[in-house]
């Protein structure tokens, strides 16, 4: 593997009264035993996926089918959105064979007129994320496109959609039998915020010039080589653990990750969306908070160094930065101090010496490295995170995988809507 931890900032050894002790990492080893065991017996439909090349193969059948397209826009919300984007921002290459858009997160229609102003109709494929066909944000930019192309292209429109959405029932795949529409499944076993290795994440991601074989395999290998690793060896336990046990023992309900590299920002958007819906509930959990490194220096650590103690950290930092850069300083008498240094070179001192300000007042974190950021590294952080919220909920008793706070909200919205069933709805909210 090409990830490696340092928890050494997270012991009182280190950090002082604050800090856990190595031997508190050392405890609750039936559950981990339990979620490998059911790793192993394929309990996991987010595991299972990277084990299925057929996914794969049919992402490739529909890409070739539509690889026309100039343009490409995905519409889909939360995990449906979320992991595609993220890929596009760390792995994207310079030329890719499709402009990959993105929609369907918002009803602000200036998304639409803005989406509609950067594409030629004749040469875009609308690619629509639901697995139910019900949420209301991408049903939205459904309805909008699917005019747009049908006043334009005629009965042509259909040849310009994609759904990716149920393989048996629903809305979209209604629409796409009814309609002839190509089509791609999302499991049954895997929700939308462990999706991005599915066809959610790999369709894009191959119209983005990305090598999907490489980002599965590479998370195919890592879930294999946790069942074969000590407690010690096995990083998204490690990270799991730790986050119990702060909660547990300083009553610490927050975790900040915060990345130095550029392009995995969006990365962060990702995680807080598989750890905040995967663990808050009943009561429970443990909210996860977004920074980037080194800008967020200059907006959030005044109060992480000096406001009061609410977190704890995970920083993801790399050996190998790409595009390396020599600076040479040699008439600026103040700026001298960077002749011959590499950025490669700052941005991990950055990084370092930010986590060392910290532990100097007393604010526990963790170092994920990788060697580089590539599709090799980034399946191992997917899964390596994945995996670890798979961990942390069984740490705290609750349901990985469902979200029943998310529903709520959209039952009220049915209400709002006049939605036929939700009638009741409506009427909690005008008595409210």
């Amino acid at each position: 593997m090409s990830i490696s931890l340092d928890s050494s900032l997270l012991f009182s050894t280190k950090i002082g009264s604050n800090g856990i002790k190595p031997q508190d990492l050392t405890i609750k080893k039936d559950i981990l035993a339990k979620i490998n065991e059911n790793t192993k017996k394929g309990s996991y439909g987010f595991v299972n996926i990277v084990k299925n090349e057929d996914i794969i193969q049919k992402c490739q059948a529909i890409y070739d089918q539509k690889k026309w397209a100039k343009y490409m826009i995905v519409l889909g919300i939360g995990g449906s959105d979320l992991g595609a984007r993220m890929l596009q921002e760390s792995l994207e290459i310079e030329n890719p064979p499709m402009q990959v858009l993105f929609g369907g997160d918002t009803t602000d229609p200036w998304q639409y007129y803005d989406l509609t102003s950067k594409i030629e109709i004749e040469k875009t494929v609308v690619v629509v994320v639901s697995k139910s066909g019900s949420t209301i944000e991408p049903a939205c930019g459904y309805l909008y496109f699917k005019n747009l192309f049908r006043k334009r292209l005629k009965d042509d429109w259909t040849k310009h959609f994609i759904f990716i959405t149920d393989a048996n029932q629903g809305i979209m795949f209604n629409e796409g039998k009814k309609n002839n529409v190509a089509m791609l499944p999302v499991p049954d076993d895997v929700g939308g915020r462990y999706s991005v290795l599915s066809a959610v994440g790999l369709l894009p991601a191959l119209s983005m010039g990305i090598d999907i074989v490489k980002l599965v395999k590479s998370a195919d290998t890592y879930f294999n080589s946790i069942l074969k690793q000590t407690p010690v060896e096995n990083i998204a336990w490690q990270i799991a653990l730790s986050q119990y046990q702060y909660q547990q023992i300083n009553n610490i309900d927050i975790v900040v990750l915060m990345p130095y590299l550029v392009r995995l920002e969006l990365f962060g958007n990702w995680f807080r969306q598989l750890w905040a819906e995967s663990l808050g509930k009943d009561g429970k959990g443990i909210l996860p908070i977004k920074a980037v490194g080194p800008k967020d220096q200059h907006s959030q650590v005044q109060f992480y160094n000096q406001g009061k103690w609410l977190s704890t950290f995970l920083f993801i930092g790399a050996t190998n930065y790409d595009h390396d850069i020599k600076l040479l300083s040699k008439d600026d008498k103040d700026l001298q101090y960077l002749d011959g240094k590499y950025f490669n070179d700052i941005v991990r001192a950055e990084c370092l010496a930010t986590r060392v300000s910290l532990a100097k007042n007393g604010r526990p974190s963790a170092y994920i490295e990788i060697d580089k950021l590539n599709e090799t590294t980034m399946g191992e952080l997917i899964a390596m995170f994945e995996l670890s919220v798979v961990y942390l909920a069984e740490l705290l008793a609750v349901n990985a995988f469902d979200q029943p706070g998310v529903e709520a909200g959209k039952n009220y919205m049915y209400g709002l809507l006049g939605k036929k069933g939700y009638e009741d709805k409506a009427k909690e909210i005008e008595t409210f």
